[in-house]
């Protein structure tokens, strides 16, 4: 595991997990949706 070392890095990680969280919200939603219908 690689240690983030200046707090720029970690607010660019954090940037990127919430604006691929946010793109993916709905396609999360879509996939769970599909996964209980089809069990």
């Amino acid at each position: 595991m690689t240690e983030i070392k200046t707090s720029k890095d970690t607010m660019k990680l954090t940037k990127n997990l919430i604006y691929f969280s946010h793109i993916n919200s709905s396609h999360i939603k879509i996939t769970f949706y599909i996964l209980i219908k089809t069990l």
